[in-house]
């Protein structure tokens, strides 16, 4: 089994993610956008994380547990960002982050609900690229 080792590969994943989304909802698979919408933001918010933790020194232990979670504000928090404190990004956030888990792979989600996802998704995505 392939390991993730760098921030890079997760940057990389999180594009690939969200385009995967971006895909599938042009093509009416609703359920299937949504959960890999906010996948895509878990993988960039775990590249922020990451790349935070690439030094020659002993990490903080809570980062690196907080590497390993899937609650997008948890993670939100162990990378030291406030989105939910940005005017700019506040809306969209709060569409992804309280919404998505990585239980939604087992549900059916709306069309409307998704394409929500898929587009706030987009906008974090675009403000978490320069803390990568």
């Amino acid at each position: 089994m392939a390991i993730i080792s760098s921030s890079d590969d997760l940057r990389l994943l999180a594009e690939e993610r969200i385009a995967e989304a971006q895909i599938l909802r042009d093509a009416r698979h609703f359920s299937g956008a949504y959960y890999l919408a906010g996948y895509a933001v878990e993988l960039a918010l775990k590249a922020v994380l990451t790349s935070a933790l690439a030094s020659y020194s002993m990490p903080d232990q809570k980062q690196v547990a907080a590497a390993h979670v899937h609650d997008l504000r948890g993670l939100a928090v162990g990378c030291g960002l406030q989105p939910e404190a940005d005017a700019g990004i506040r809306v969209a956030w709060n569409v992804v982050a309280p919404n998505w888990a990585p239980e939604d792979r087992y549900r059916i989600h709306s069309e409307v609900r998704s394409i929500q996802m898929v587009d706030a998704a987009r906008e974090v995505l675009e403000w978490l690229r320069p803390h990568w």
